[in-house]
Formats: structure tokens, sequence, C-alpha cells
């Protein structure tokens, strides 16, 4: 990024893809997110964000040092669950005949890519 503001979102909102730089990002609500400045000023502009400051950088605590690995495992293994629910929900759309349930089962299918795709990422 040339020049770069950071904004936090009133209620939540997506970064795009072409900001983002390759996939959308889902921002929650006041989450500091660093953003090209001319975009940032046009969701400023248009009430849908503010300017918000960069968040500071924290170092673990000495008793967090250690929980590192247990977090890593921890996310392997709800990564591992995901991997299986994403699988039956897959199954699970395909087979579904109602519309009203293909859509719910869609919507939580995505849920589920989104949230494995943030283990990954994290």
């Amino acid at each position: 990024m040339s020049k770069s503001i950071w904004i936090a979102f009133r209620n939540g909102g997506i970064i795009p893809a072409a900001v983002a730089g390759g996939k959308e990002k889902k921002v929650g609500p006041h989450e500091p997110v660093e953003v090209p400045e001319s975009y940032g000023q046009h969701l400023i502009d248009d009430r849908f964000a503010y300017k918000a400051e960069k968040p500071a950088a924290t170092k673990p605590a000495k008793d967090q040092v250690g929980r590192g690995a247990r977090q890593d495992a921890g996310k392997a293994a709800r990564a591992a669950e995901l991997t299986g629910t994403i699988d039956d929900l897959k199954k699970a759309v395909e087979a579904a005949s109602d519309l009203e349930a293909k859509t719910k089962l869609s919507a939580e299918l995505a849920a589920a890519e989104d949230e494995l795709a943030e283990i990954g990422a994290g």
C-alpha cells in the first residue's frame, strides 16, 4: 500500500478482495483495519466507518508464551472438526430438495469455510 490509513466500521463491514489483496475480509464492529487512504476516506465520508488508531503491538506475557503450543493444537483440532463439518454440509446441500433448506445449509457452509480460512491464516 502506498499511502494508507486505519479505519473501523461502525457496524462491521467487508473489505473487497481488490482492496484487501486477494480475498475479501470481514471486519467486526470497531475493529481497526488498514486500508488505502482513498478507499478509507470514501468510507469515512459516507459514514460507514471512522478514522481509527493503529492497534498497539503487545508482547505476550510470560505465562502466555507456553500457551502458543496449546493454541496451535487447539487450532489444528478445530480445523479438523471444521473440515468434517464442511464435508457433511456439502453433502447436505447436494441432497437438499427444499430451496429454503438449501439456502440455510449453503450459508452454514460458507460460514464454516470462512472460519477454516481464518484458522489457516491466523
